[in-house]
Parts: C-alpha cells; sequence; structure tokens
C-alpha cells in the first residue's frame, strides 16, 4: 500500500512502536476513506518536531461515524483506536469534502503541532 510506504520513509530513524501506531492510524483512515467516503482519497504528512501529523481526506463532506461497538462486533473499533494512539484527533471540512486528522507525539507530554495553512 502506497500510504504505508509513505509514512514509513517519513519515519525512518524513528522508533518501532511510533512506526507502527502510524502505519496502523493510516491504513484505517485510507481505508474508512475509500470504504465510506467519496471521489479522490488523499493522504498528506506534516513530520515536526513534536509531532507527526497525518491528514486523509476525501470528497464527501459527510463526517466518520464512531460506533459503539459491543464486545461481539467484529467491526467498528478503527476510530476508537486511532483516537487512542493519537494525542489529538479531528475532522476539518475542507470543500468539497471533508479532512480527518490525527497527531501522534514523538515525545510524550509535548503539545500538538500546528499545520500549515
Amino acid at each position: 500500500m502506497r500510504a504505508r510506504r509513505a509514512i514509513d520513509a517519513a519515519l525512518i530513524g524513528r522508533d518501532r512502536e511510533l512506526r507502527e501506531r502510524a502505519a496502523y492510524v493510516v491504513s484505517e483512515l485510507v481505508t474508512n476513506a475509500f470504504q465510506h467516503g467519496t471521489g479522490r482519497v488523499h493522504l498528506t504528512v506534516y513530520l515536526g518536531s513534536e509531532a507527526l501529523r497525518v491528514e486523509v481526506g476525501d470528497d464527501s463532506p459527510q463526517p466518520p461515524v464512531r460506533r459503539q461497538p459491543t464486545p461481539e462486533d467484529e467491526r467498528g473499533r478503527g476510530l476508537l483506536l486511532v483516537e487512542a494512539f493519537g494525542s489529538a484527533y479531528g475532522v476539518a471540512q475542507r470543500p468539497p469534502g471533508k479532512v480527518v486528522w490525527v497527531e501522534l507525539a514523538l515525545h510524550e507530554g509535548r503539545p500538538p503541532i500546528e499545520p500549515p495553512t
């Protein structure tokens, strides 16, 4: 998957745990965009000194729906895990659709980064 390769390249030299969390987050958000979004799907990665920010967008303005799965459910935990792995998480409307973003702190206890405008 190209998205996993992109995040792996951005994190060369970083610890294995961060790389694994980032790969999971990217896979989950990109998969959700393809399955539930519409139109073009795009991935943007910002690597700052304090955090890694991953943004996945598509052309649907509908925000993702976080499920409340039961222990018996086999699906529906993706966004819950994305939020748990991240130090910050959100959805931004960017016409014609939206961007779902998550930040992973590079160092514990550091504030999130501001993306370029």
